[in-house]
């Protein structure tokens, strides 16, 4: 009359669940890393262009999950009378800030 206990069953997947499961997560953080890329040379480019310095002090959340890879928001941007593609550009990779000269 002794039962043994039951064992635990550690979850269970196939290789080809934890392929897709990884293909997923690459595709989400290369993203997400292309994102932060392209938002860096644009504020470098803008840095070199403009008379208009940031406020350290004005801090914005980095926008969706970026702050999870160590992006710091931008708050403002004085794009003044610059091309319409470029401040729809500066708006599209700086969601949080605020744009100046956007119409």
């Amino acid at each position: 009359m002794s039962e043994q206990p039951t064992r635990r069953r550690w979850f269970q997947f196939s290789l080809a669940a934890m392929f897709v499961l990884m293909l997923v997560v690459a595709i989400f953080i290369s993203y997400h890393v292309n994102w932060i890329r392209q938002r860096h040379e644009f504020y470098r480019a803008y840095l070199q262009t403009t008379q208009f310095s940031p406020n350290p002090t004005l801090v914005a959340a980095a926008p969706g999950m970026l702050g999870l890879f160590g992006e710091e928001g931008i708050y403002i941007m004085d794009l003044g009378d610059r091309a319409l593609a470029e401040q729809m550009q500066a708006k599209r990779l700086f969601p949080e800030a605020i744009i100046i000269g956007l119409d």
